[in-house]
């Protein structure tokens, strides 16, 4: 998952190659295409993030630095796998 615009986490959907869900992504260029009624079920809520990150199924999410103090007070059990300049992954497993 992506938490915010897609473009602070564009390279994961290249070398991933793979969807990814984004949170709180209806944003800039996603916007106008989120809205039609065959659009990808990718667009989650933050209400959305909280349900899956207490289901049984790991999950990761990308979080930009602008971001950081809002995730952190949205989810406050959470696995650092990684940070850098800023950008943080976190699991909801260890």
């Amino acid at each position: 998952m992506i938490y915010g615009d897609q473009a602070f986490g564009s390279s994961l959907l290249f070398y991933l190659q793979r969807p990814i869900e984004l949170v709180e992504g209806r944003t800039t260029s996603m916007w106008f295409g989120s809205t039609y009624a065959d659009a990808p079920k990718i667009y989650l809520s933050d209400a959305d993030l909280q349900r899956e990150w207490a289901g049984g199924a790991r999950v990761f999410l990308f979080v930009p630095p602008h971001q950081k103090v809002k995730v952190d007070a949205l989810l406050p059990e959470k696995y650092v796998v990684a940070e850098v300049s800023g950008k943080c992954i976190y699991s909801n497993r260890p």
